[in-house]
């Protein structure tokens, strides 16, 4: 992830918020700050926000390099297939994903 600042962001939240974070929280064995970060990250990735693609394709990119010179198109790639592409056609893809979950 990004370089880590010292800036504080407090929230109140609901018990039942509260414990679907701490649910997305277990579930991806992060922290609360990790798991929130990594949400807003996702959301603003699909959402086509330049700062937030740079900092998953950097990512992504460091986690390729083991595997030889990662090409922007490879980056893309495996950027789709854990996030989902951007933009319009990434928020169709969520909400099929999400009515899906409910069908079952």
């Amino acid at each position: 992830m990004a370089e880590q600042k010292d800036q504080v962001v407090t929230v109140k939240v609901s018990a039942e918020i509260y414990e679907m974070i701490k649910r997305g929280c277990d579930e991806e064995k992060k922290s609360i700050s990790e798991y929130l970060r990594s949400c807003i990250i996702r959301d603003r990735y699909l959402s086509g926000d330049v700062g937030a693609k740079k900092i998953v394709h950097d990512n992504v990119g460091k986690a390729l390099s083991g595997v030889g010179k990662a090409t922007k198109d490879m980056i893309e790639k495996a950027v789709n297939l854990v996030i989902g592409p951007s933009g319009e056609a990434g928020r169709k893809n969520i909400a099929v994903n999400k009515t899906k979950r409910i069908e079952k």
